[in-house]
């Protein structure tokens, strides 16, 4: 394998190979750099055995210059392909920096349930894209996709090898699921219909994206075992649902109703699209956030409406509004201090799901204290201290929200340039491969007349001359995207500022609202805002 190696070499006058970056059943994995273009890409360099004759050389060529077509962000797309000059084929694609999902998963265990969804909502929408192309990956597993960063954004998930499969055998069905002693597609993900060689469609992807939904919630695959005891457990039994598995987990219904649809042994009882799945994991994430507001809400309303009532009685005893010292020891709540820094560091650091049940609960803290502030404000019991930090904590957040706003349309800016960029980058690289599979067929003599140099020479050209607009394209839309990037830095650096502000300003409002606590004792239904306000400050104390 060593003597095969193709590290300093210069594939298709183009990419210069830097080092391997790993070896799979297919072949191997090089990172190269364009001299052009000044970019890092992947090579895959396929085994000698996997494409042994003209014909397969040829259906190569026509299924992995349809694979170029596809330009999604979720999706590492076919730069260039073609032949070494030992014969063997090769693939240019797109290089990403990341962890492999399932890496991911074995690191932490299992993915928190909200942060699963995130990841297969993209995971969806590139399969949906990708089957509406006609294309179908066949091989999807934890270990085929890629969870990087790009830009202000993470957790980005990238699927590879889409389109390998049909490249490498074929459009047509397979009579078996071995192909020159190789199980085609992986034991743990396969659907029953690829086991036994019927048509395989669409479906069967959405059956091994239930198996990968299965996988990040719970750390392992629905089916273990030895590869005969795996595919009798695809073609025979019932897979566990994720939230019997871990039941301490709080992994919620609608991952067991994903995997139990997904996973049908008909592929008729499965969804039908991949953006079906996109769609319930959606509606769980908007009815996760709206859900906690309702319920938090509702909690206060009830408090608010029977306080209000009791608030007004109370104020014909109690005219003037007055402060009560506190008793002796810490009132403030411990942990904002370092509010900011988390705001900072972002849910990149430390744990993730930690950080944001934290913020959470900080949120839910200083939503009690504007209630209590308010109810104490309308029941004439609120101190003049006490309503103008409320003032100012109100005009604190509608700052943040402002400049909330103005980071979402900041993002779908960066959307719109990467989509225009991505689709103008696709259109050049697909003339500059059609240009050179025809320079490559006249230098091996396959289209009459013979070659001729002028010729050849002129393709040459005209790949340099597309290349260098290829170049200037992808450096406008860095240029744009630098420049968005500095105005979203901007406005985090902004929001970071007025949520560290926000955290003081709590401790400002909850000092106040301790000192009404006396004043507030004489209304008896105010009782569970500051019982629920007790409850909040032992758990950020935690």
């Amino acid at each position: 394998m060593r003597r095969e190696s193709i590290i300093g070499q210069t594939v298709a006058d183009r990419f210069r190979v830097l080092s391997l970056l790993g070896e799979g059943g297919t072949g191997q994995v090089y990172l190269a750099e364009h001299n052009v273009l000044e970019r890092q890409f992947a090579i895959k360099v396929l085994r000698r055995d996997m494409i042994s004759d003209q014909t397969a050389v040829e259906r190569f060529r026509r299924e992995a210059r349809a694979a170029s077509r596809m330009q999604h962000r979720n999706i590492v797309y076919i730069s260039d392909f073609g032949q070494l000059k030992d014969g063997r084929l090769f693939l240019v694609m797109e290089y990403i920096p990341g962890d492999e999902l399932c890496a991911v998963i074995q690191r932490e265990e299992r993915l928190p349930p909200d942060r699963a969804a995130r990841i297969l909502v993209q995971i969806s929408e590139a399969l949906d894209y990708a089957h509406d192309k006609g294309v179908v990956h066949r091989d999807l597993k934890s270990e085929n996709i890629i969870l990087t960063t790009e830009r202000h954004r993470v957790d980005v998930a990238k699927i590879l090898d889409f389109g390998l499969a049909k490249i490498l055998y074929g459009s047509g069905n397979l009579d078996t699921i071995t192909f020159k002693g190789q199980i085609f597609g992986t034991p743990e993900y396969i659907p029953p219909e690829q086991i036994v060689g019927d048509e395989v469609d669409q479906r069967a992807d959405i059956y091994a994206l239930g198996v990968l939904a299965f996988e990040m919630v719970t750390g392992r695959t629905p089916f273990t075992g030895t590869l005969m005891e795996l595919l009798v457990a695809h073609r025979k039994l019932t897979p566990p649902l994720p939230s019997a598995v871990c039941p301490r987990a709080g992994i919620p219904q609608c991952f067991d109703r994903l995997v139990r649809k997904a996973m049908q042994k008909s592929p008729a009882d499965r969804y039908e699209r991949a953006s079906d799945i996109a769609d319930l994991l959606r509606a769980h994430l908007l009815e996760l956030r709206q859900g906690r507001e309702r319920a938090f809400d509702s909690d206060l309303d009830m408090i608010s409406t029977a306080t209000r009532e009791a608030g007004s009685a109370a104020a014909m005893e109690v005219r003037v509004p007055r402060e009560v010292d506190t008793p002796s020891g810490p009132t403030l709540v411990t942990g904002y201090d370092t509010l900011a820094e988390e705001v900072i560091l972002g849910p990149g650091a430390g744990d993730e799901a930690a950080l944001v049940e934290r913020q959470e609960v900080r949120w839910q803290l200083r939503r009690v204290l504007q209630q209590i502030a308010r109810v104490l404000r309308d029941g004439d019991l609120a101190s003049e201290e006490l309503q103008a930090e409320l003032s100012r904590t109100q005009r604190l957040e509608e700052q943040a929200a402002e400049v909330e706003n103005d980071l979402a349309l900041l993002a779908s800016r960066v959307e719109e340039i990467e989509a225009y960029g991505r689709e103008r980058e696709s259109q050049l690289r697909y003339a500059i491969i059609d240009l050179g599979m025809e320079r490559g067929r006249l230098e091996e003599g396959e289209i009459t007349p013979p070659e001729d140099p002028a010729v050849i020479a002129d393709l040459a050209y005209q790949i340099g001359e597309l290349e260098v607009r290829l170049l200037d394209v992808a450096r406008s839309r860095e240029t744009q995207l630098d420049e968005v990037d500095n105005q979203i830095a901007a406005g985090r650096r902004e929001l970071d500022n007025l949520r560290a502000n926000l955290a003081r300003q709590d401790n400002i409002l909850l000092r106040h609202v301790e000192r009404q606590r006396v004043a507030a004792a004489d209304v008896p239904d105010v009782a569970p805002a500051y019982a629920r306000l007790d409850e909040l400050k032992v758990v950020l104390e935690q």
